[in-house]
């Protein structure tokens, strides 16, 4: 195994091992969209949104906050904080140098920025279609929610097989 596989797979590690940075980069975004989608009055069609539903109008702008927030929190942070207790000197001697580390924090951020952009995609998807199909189907309460989240389970991996399968 190289030595940037095995940093990768050493900083996939540290990034996991923060809870919450995963919640807020990943999950967070998607609750707010689930729960802005349980409103009704947000799941109608307005003039204002380009005849488009409030969901689907905000669904974007939460897409970006979870980039930024991965790229303008999350990263400067990690290096910083490699910075102020060394690694980054320790790094200095040939098998592995300090812009490997810029490198694989990037492409972490990146796969976060994937998957988290999959999951929202997929909820976003799920509320604006999914909600009106189990309405018709006449579903509602705890019915609804455990349809919507089985749909979106299967839509998030079929995602992540189709991204396993390409690379």
């Amino acid at each position: 195994m190289t030595a940037l596989a095995t940093l990768t797979k050493a900083e996939t590690r540290l990034f996991l091992r923060d809870p919450v940075t995963v919640l807020v980069a990943v999950l967070l975004p998607t609750l707010v969209l689930v729960g802005l989608g349980s409103i009704p009055a947000l799941r109608e069609p307005l003039p204002m949104f380009d005849n488009q539903t409030f969901v689907a109008y905000f669904a974007p702008p939460l897409l970006a906050i979870s980039i930024v927030q991965l790229g303008l929190q999350t990263l400067p942070s990690g290096l910083a904080t490699y910075r102020e207790r060394g690694v980054l000197r320790r790094f200095s001697p040939p098998p592995i140098r300090p812009s490997s580390v810029l490198v694989v924090q990037l492409l972490v951020s990146l796969v976060t920025t994937i998957v988290a952009s999959a999951v929202l995609v997929a909820v976003a998807l799920l509320v604006a279609h999914g909600w009106a199909a189990g309405r018709a189907a006449q579903l509602r309460g705890l019915r609804l929610l455990a349809v919507t989240l089985v749909a979106g389970t299967f839509g998030v991996m079929m995602i992540l097989l189709k991204l396993i399968v390409t690379h």
